[in-house]
């Protein structure tokens, strides 16, 4: 059948960071009074704050309390993970934001309430809040059927839609979206997005038949897969997935489709530049750290590394990208 192509790439991104906030959306109140001065040798003396900005128990929670762990072995000081979910993640980052500038406060800033929220709601923040000492790792995306589906691969799911009269694809929040509406418009078919409030409400209504296919992050697929409950027919990726090589991407398939989802760590401007080093060579060797590694690897969440300038360029760029898509969408 005839194909059409969109390419759509997402690079999604979580940024954990040292963040210190500024006071409002003014970026200059963020470099100025409360800007700590101490050199690197006065700095950790207490314990370190790292906010995430989703519920406990999820990956992000869990990659974060494992980078908590690396980081303290260099740090010499207890870094505490505290959950501040809500306002589709932004309101963690807008915490992080304005706490005070003096390097005790960490947070996760991912890449929807960085790149995404900001064109459809209000917030005090835009990717040159911040500063950025590069990524750690990469999420993994993919399409996914119940394990007794007849759909083997995208082909099959299209030719169901248009069978059916459309068919019904769930997802939670950005990027599932362009998955799946991307899906819609590249065949001219009723593929409708059911946004869900978690991937686990995501799996659920998959299961209990409420919808055909679901788009997911990877790592909250993994048990469901070994246990035969459900199928991966597509990689969202740009390559095939480490762990199920013998899945085609949606590119492989026709489908000029892609979503790329990476971690970093960064901090708001205004951080002494003494205790930002400190906090880079401390993510450095989590980075390296062994148990950090297996717990990633456990969690289905393959480590990359990018540089914070490169980060930073990748963020401007997907967030400039979003201002024209949402204008052009009306939204």
């Amino acid at each position: 059948m005839m194909k059409k192509k969109l390419a759509m790439v997402l690079s999604a991104a979580m940024l954990v960071g040292a963040l210190a906030g500024c006071g409002g959306t003014d970026s200059s109140s963020s470099s100025t009074g409360a800007k700590d001065t101490a050199k690197k040798g006065d700095f950790p003396t207490k314990t370190i704050t790292l906010i995430c900005n989703y519920g406990a128990g999820g990956g992000t929670d869990l990659a974060s309390r494992a980078l908590a762990s690396a980081m303290e072995k260099t740090l010499g000081v207890p870094v505490s993970v505290v959950n501040k979910p809500g306002g589709s993640a932004t309101i963690g980052v807008t915490e992080v934001l304005n706490a005070k500038a003096d390097g005790y406060t960490f947070g996760v800033c991912s890449y929807s309430p960085m790149v995404i929220a900001p064109h459809q709601m209000q917030v005090a923040y835009t990717p040159d809040s911040f500063d950025y000492l590069g990524t750690l790792s990469q999420y993994d995306y993919g399409v996914l059927v119940k394990g007794d589906s007849p759909y083997q691969d995208i082909d099959d799911l299209v030719e169901g839609a248009k069978a059916n009269g459309g068919l019904n694809m769930m997802g939670s929040g950005y990027p599932h979206p362009l998955v799946i509406e991307g899906l819609a418009e590249l065949t001219g078919t009723d593929i409708q997005f059911v946004n869900m409030n978690s991937s686990s409400e995501v799996v659920t209504g998959l299961l209990g038949g409420h919808c055909d296919a679901i788009s997911l992050v990877m790592s909250d697929a993994t048990s469901y897969i070994e246990s035969g409950e459900l199928r991966l027919i597509a990689s969202s990726n740009t390559e095939r997935l480490e762990d199920y090589p013998d899945v085609p991407t949606l590119q492989e398939q026709g489908y000029d489709l892609s979503v790329q989802s990476y971690m970093g760590l960064g901090l708001p401007k205004g951080v002494d530049p003494e205790r930002i080093a400190v906090l880079q060579d401390a993510f450095d060797k989590a980075f390296d750290d062994p148990d950090f590694q297996k717990t990633m690897e456990n969690l289905s969440i393959h480590v990359k590394h990018i540089s914070g300038e490169e980060f930073y360029e990748l963020l401007k760029t997907d967030y400039d990208f979003y201002a024209d898509y949402f204008a052009e969408k009306g939204e």
